[in-house]
């Protein structure tokens, strides 16, 4: 057995836990992945590898998760253009 899948089989409930806190407040993988101790690429490929077939995950569920990570890449560039502007006001 890799030593993917026996990380996956561990926290299997926390992935769980987190795709659902991402699907709920509408966060992103890195602020999910903060929230419940994981790391942000494990918990990237379980959601793009594992979610749909686990029992708590779903197709219906999947599908959310997909559709607010997708938005979250489309407003990528203005959450970085905002934090830039934000740090260079504080510093004045």
């Amino acid at each position: 057995m890799s030593s993917r899948y026996s990380v996956i089989n561990k926290y299997m409930d926390s992935f769980i836990n987190a795709c659902e806190f991402i699907i709920q407040t509408k966060c992103t993988i890195r602020h999910a992945a903060h929230v419940y101790g994981l790391s942000k690429s494990t918990l990237h490929v379980f959601i793009h590898e594992y979610f749909p077939f686990v029992k708590g995950g779903g197709k219906r569920k999947y599908k959310k998760l997909l559709k607010q990570l997708d938005y979250n890449w489309s407003v990528k560039h203005i959450r970085g253009g905002l934090a830039t502007k934000k740090k260079y006001e504080e510093s004045k």
